[in-house]
């Protein structure tokens, strides 16, 4: 439903405002991700509601979102399966770091050291470069700047909030976002779920090329 409702506003508006193809792709795949997850978090807050974790939901989804969006990561296909995937992150996420938090301030130290070593990797993989995207070379550079930036900004943060007497259990949650999101580069560099570069293209063809300029088979 949310694939149909993505393809007809692209569809309507890229004839409005005359956009080749390659940008109605684009616009195309924007508004069914920007639609998924308008789906999945109200979802989300709606059970959070219930089960009185407002808070804990909205700095998880604050943390996941900003890094989520620049450094991308594994994708479902399916919209219910990717809204029904979301839930169960967030929620398993939120609880397993309230019991995280509940167990020790030590507990709480170790995983502030896994986001750590998480962001780095982040940093390290990001951003991934999703076919439907089709980014160029200055938007990837532009995204794995924006997401060193992120990165360092949410270290500091987190590091001034384990020293100053903020809940543990806010901490946990922010440092499972992070986890979260470096798990997600990681399936889809695995599943390479991932657009070649240029540069990575031109090098395959030049190692898959014999002595005389020609592929070898």
């Amino acid at each position: 439903m949310i694939h149909l409702l993505a393809e007809h506003l692209s569809q309507n508006i890229s004839r409005r405002l005359k956009y080749s193809e390659l940008k109605q792709q684009w616009l195309r795949y924007g508004l069914e991700s920007a639609l998924s997850q308008v789906f999945s978090f109200s979802l989300i807050f709606i059970i959070a509601i219930f089960l009185k974790v407002v808070f804990e939901v909205l700095i998880f989804t604050v943390v996941f979102l900003l890094l989520r969006k620049r450094a991308g990561g594994f994708h479902f296909e399916n919209d219910l399966l990717c809204s029904a995937v979301s839930i169960v992150l967030c929620f398993s996420s939120v609880f397993l770091a309230k019991l995280i938090a509940h167990t020790s301030d030590f507990a709480v130290g170790i995983s502030l050291l896994v986001a750590f070593i998480a962001e780095i990797v982040i940093i390290f993989l990001a951003p991934i470069r999703h076919p439907k995207l089709h980014l160029t070379r200055p938007e990837t550079l532009k995204l794995k700047k924006n997401t060193r930036i992120v990165c360092v900004v949410i270290s500091a943060l987190l590091l001034i909030a384990f020293v100053l007497p903020v809940p543990s259990e806010y901490i946990a949650v922010a440092n499972a976002a992070i986890i979260s999101v470096a798990v997600l580069t990681i399936f889809a560099k695995l599943l390479k779920q991932e657009e070649k570069s240029n540069e990575q293209e031109e090098l395959e063809h030049e190692l898959g090329a014999g002595p005389g300029g020609t592929e070898n088979h």
